[in-house]
């Protein structure tokens, strides 16, 4: 083992420079994994955070079945009767209009189409904002459940309250309203009052510096502010302390006590839910069994960890996404490192040859290949992992106020992406030291006379089909979703990255036969020369390319699958002309809209309301539910724009009526073939009703404007797609009574931005959280979805980065290997630039090959996609292909590859001719 060694490090040493490429190549890919492990835990811990505050750290939770239900005083004194109870802790939850006047920096012109980056000036501006305020007793401040608090103090007094960050920020500056992404949200922006001038007021300054002076004096503790309700006279507070952000950008909350939120709403004796906490080593599932015969009608009791069983699910799920993201990149990784050994084994045949023949034996020249490639993946992980966590945390601290919890260290799956960096090194070096063993020391000697084996290509191309031909079979032959994913995720993707891989060099071999005569005329090569180099060695050259193809792939399947997402999803939504949503809206406050003459023509009051279905989803990993969106038939109908794949409006409208009937989006047709005719059983807190489907529509989306509304807090309702019915059926089947969202049609002419103003203005006092109009809902869908594709486009051009360090690796090598016969060309004749072009156009070729494998990649890769979203989630997008895009990655691929390969081209054409020809045969 210690000649091993030594031989091992000897190789590397000996070519130092290539040597840190393949290690750097490996260490950019395993800081690409260690990036995927930090930014997911820390996702989940947030969202984790998140949880915690909406349910606490309880045991069991009881709450009201019906949102518009509550429960009392009477509630709690019963559950802290239990002798399995230790502790309880009540929650009162309200949605509240917040004042506050305060001195600020603020545009100088009044006119809403003035530039938003005119001269600002310093006046008193009253600013009001929704917000949902959660209220304890005061004593539960300084429990488990209570948030994260930053400064100050919790409340003590019925008078005080306390804002979280995102809250106050809105009020100094009403404009900050960034939601998730960092996209400017339309949504529940803090409304600007009146603004009066202040005595004596500096100069007009810019808004730059109006936005530093703001944010330089933020509302303070011992500021005072106001609870705002209709027909009541506001209710003042004294700010005792400032909360943490809420992770992911949820709604901005206050907490007060429940003494003081109970005199505010005018209704003392009034509770949200209540956690409770049991004796220790007390069952909480058979309490809950036990105790649930002890409620009075209307209550539900359920365990906490039953509550977030099926986050945890899905979260679970992400971990398969990261082990088959360290697969790939694991693949990716060990193509670079074979490519660049096997190219090292090539040029040092004779020297092997010669170890054999002074007694080597095969297994020692086998370990050292092994030895090499795993040093090189040692230095990676030593490297690549702590790289990693640096990217990660820029990426915490550059989006903190979405990731209020800060950076996680997974240390499993940063030792899965350390060993992750060995394996790659050592998978890579494995042909290499097969090789190393299967020449005979006669046969190495004489390596150079040996031209390059048809049978080997043709062999490379039949397997390479057959891989191709299997994960094809996987994905498209079984007609059950969760066999293709199963398929897919074990057997199915590794075989088509690896078929694609062994492609390489047969397509290689017949990409250069038509570009090769093209790029001699174009460079001005000698003829054939080009055609020659490159059929020496088309196993280098074409395993290069392979290395290369990853980062292209992932381009194309990503706009393949996320342009199919905005053109056939998104853009086909029919959102409806305005919307409002809120805990407390009521019949009262549709009343007020439509008292809105002139600007709403029609209103309907919806509910929206997640059961569970089994029918997406894949169901050992993931636990969707489905959103049953509630409303009154005829209003509706009135109002929606819907397209009947099954049944008709004249059929439905009078099942829907009568009662048991629901009408599914066209996802459930296409996942699970349910139409017209057949039963959907649909479940809520535990009890199950069985509903007539009486028609298959194009959903109108408004599920998907709920969760858009809720995005960074409704995590334990992972709900897709959506179920029509009844509000009926919804309040008589599972005692829901809510009015959770106002769809609204405006009047012809009445401009969005000057409708949703008044629309907020109406119904601020009613609390209601978010308004939107569905043109700007769709703008701002299509701004995250894009501006998603863009990041990770970004990502893929990363992997083509990586990924051309092997391109440099092979052309430094190459150069080596020939520069005797360089060096002849210069004696003959030949100039700097023409050896330089000659391997610029070797270059391109990889290229070439690289651009064309990672875009059959992709598109196969879309395929899979495209199939298991049809099967598992019911999307029934279509596959086009990406024209532009590949056409950018492309020539972002031809761009990298010759930036990369260029210092060794110039480093070429500064040798001279002596010391080209001194190198030997």
């Amino acid at each position: 083992m210690r000649a091993a060694w030594r031989l091992a490090t000897n190789s590397l040493s000996a070519r130092a420079g290539r040597s840190a490429l393949l290690a750097l190549a490996i260490a950019l890919s395993t800081a690409l994994i260690a990036v995927v492990a930090c930014a997911m835990a820390s996702i989940n811990h947030a969202l984790e955070a998140q949880v915690t505050a909406q349910i606490g750290t309880a045991d069991l939770r009881l709450e009201p079945i019906s949102r518009t239900a509550w429960l009392t005083d009477d509630d709690e004194a019963l559950v802290r009767a239990w002798p399995e109870v230790a502790s309880v802790t009540p929650r009162l939850v309200e949605s509240v209009l917040v004042r506050a006047r305060r001195t600020i920096w603020v545009p100088e012109s009044s006119d809403p189409d003035a530039p938003p980056d005119g001269p600002h000036v310093r006046a008193s501006r009253e600013i009001a904002s929704t917000a949902l305020c959660v209220a304890f007793r005061a004593a539960d401040f300084a429990g488990p459940s209570a948030p994260q608090l930053a400064e100050g103090r919790w409340p003590e007094a019925p008078n005080e309250i306390v804002l979280d960050q995102k809250l106050a920020l809105r009020f100094t500056r009403p404009d900050a309203t960034t939601a998730w992404a960092g996209a400017q949200s339309i949504f529940s922006p803090a409304t600007s009052l009146p603004v009066d001038a202040v005595e004596g007021a500096s100069e007009a300054i810019s808004a730059r510096d109006a936005r530093a002076r703001n944010l330089a004096s933020p509302i303070r503790i011992g500021e005072r502010v106001e609870l705002v309700r209709l027909l009541r006279a506001p209710t003042p507070l004294t700010i005792v302390g400032i909360a943490a952000r809420p992770p992911l950008e949820g709604r901005p909350q206050c907490y007060m006590t429940i003494e003081g939120l109970s005199a505010f709403v005018g209704r003392t004796g009034r509770l949200s839910d209540v956690g409770i906490t049991l004796v220790e080593g007390t069952d909480a599932e058979a309490v809950a069994q036990t105790r649930r015969s002890d409620l009075a009608p209307g209550r539900m009791l359920a365990t906490t960890a039953k509550v977030t069983s099926g986050l945890e699910r899905n979260m679970r799920s992400s971990q398969l996404g990261f082990i088959l993201a360290t697969l790939l990149t694991v693949l990716s990784a060990s193509f670079i490192i074979m490519t660049g050994l096997n190219t090292d084994l090539a040029q040092r045949q004779r020297q092997l040859a010669t170890l054999r023949c002074i007694g080597a034996s095969r297994p020692q020249l086998a370990w050292a290949q092994l030895i090499h490639g795993g040093l090189l993946g040692v230095f990676g992980a030593l490297v690549g992992v702590p790289l990693g966590i640096l990217m990660a945390l820029g990426l915490t601290r550059a989006f903190h106020e979405q990731l209020s919890t800060g950076l996680v260290l997974p240390t499993r799956a940063l030792l899965i992406a350390g060993v992750a960096a060995v394996a790659a090194g050592l998978l890579g070096a494995a042909w290499p030291a097969w090789r190393a063993t299967r020449t005979s020391p006669l046969l190495a000697l004489t390596q150079r006379a040996a031209p390059p084996s048809v049978r080997g290509v043709v062999a490379l191309l039949v397997a390479g089909l057959v891989l191709l031909a299997l994960h094809m079979a996987i994905v498209t032959i079984p007609r059950d979703g969760q066999v293709v994913f199963w398929g897919y995720a074990t057997i199915g993707l590794p075989a088509m990255f690896v078929g694609y891989f062994l492609l390489s060099v047969p397509l290689c071999v017949l990409i250069a036969r038509p570009i090769a005569p093209v790029l001699t005329r174009v460079l001005a090569l000698p003829p054939r020369l080009l055609a020659r180099t490159l059929g020496v060695t088309p196993y280098r050259h074409g395993f290069t390319a392979g290395a290369l193809m990853t980062g292209m792939a992932m381009l194309v399947s990503i706009w393949v699958n996320g342009g199919a997402l905005l053109r056939d999803y998104v853009h086909r939504f029919d959102f409806p002309d305005a919307f409002v949503t809120g805990l407390n809206l009521t019949d009262q406050s549709q009343r007020d809209l439509e008292s809105m003459t002139g600007v709403v023509t029609r209103t309907c009051a919806i509910t929206l309301y997640p059961v569970e279905t089994e029918a997406f989803g894949v169901r050992a990993l993931q636990k969707y539910k489905t959103t049953f969106i509630a409303f009154e038939p005829d209003r509706f109908f009135e109002m929606a724009n819907l397209t009947w794949v099954q049944g008709t409006l004249e059929e439905a409208l009078p099942r829907l009526r009568a009662g048991g009937a629901v009408i599914v989006a066209r996802e459930f047709l296409i996942a699970k073939g349910l139409g017209v005719g057949d039963t959907l059983d649909l479940t809520a807190n535990g009890r199950t009703h069985s509903f007539d489907i009486v028609g298959v529509v194009t959903s109108p989306g408004l599920d998907v404007l709920s969760k858009f509304f809720n995005v960074g807090e409704d995590y334990l309702q992972q709900a897709i797609h959506a179920v029509f019915g009844s509000r009926d059926d919804l309040r008589n089947r599972f005692g829901i009574d809510a009015i959770n969202m106002i769809q609204i049609d405006l009047a012809e002419g009445v401009d969005d931005e000057v409708a949703l103003e008044g629309i907020r203005q109406k119904l601020l006092p009613a609390g209601v959280l978010d308004a939107g109009s569905g043109r700007l809902v769709k703008q701002q869908l299509t701004s995250v979805i894009g501006g998603t594709l863009l990041v990770f486009s970004a990502v893929a051009v990363v992997a083509m980065l990586v990924a051309c360090l092997g391109v440099a690796n092979l052309v430094i090598a190459s150069i080596h290997e020939r520069r005797f016969e360089m060096g002849v060309l210069r004696a003959v004749g030949a100039s700097r630039s023409l050896l330089a072009r000659l391997v610029l156009a070797e270059v391109v070729i990889i290229a070439l090959t690289a651009c064309v494998l990672g875009t059959m990649l992709g598109m196969q890769g879309g395929y899979s996609g495209w199939r298991l979203n049809r099967m598992l989630l019911g999307l029934a997008t279509s596959l086009t292909f990406p024209a532009i895009p590949v056409a950018l990655g492309c020539l972002t691929m031809v761009t990298l590859t010759l930036a990369a390969a260029a210092p060794a081209v110039m480093a070429l054409a500064r040798r001279r001719t002596r010391e080209l020809l001194a190198a030997g045969r």
